[in-house]
């Protein structure tokens, strides 16, 4: 993960985010109350669902303030 900005700090536990080698992507699960947005959209991210999530993506954190970027 890269931290591409930080203004507030994010809640632990707030996903899991693991590599797919195979795939050369991530599986994304989002525990998060405040919700989890993706490369802008703004619709929140389904909880306690594992996605896969492209290199290149955009994860934003609760206030989308926190924002990361998967490479």
């Amino acid at each position: 993960l890269s931290l591409r900005r930080q203004r507030q700090m994010c809640i632990r536990d707030s996903c899991k985010i693991r590599w797919n080698a195979a795939k050369q992507s991530y599986l994304f699960l989002d525990y998060s109350s405040s919700g989890t947005y993706l490369n802008g959209s703004q619709d929140c991210l389904p909880q306690n669902l594992e996605i896969e999530v492209p290199c290149g993506s955009q994860i934003a954190l609760g206030n989308r303030e926190n924002i990361f970027l998967l490479k």
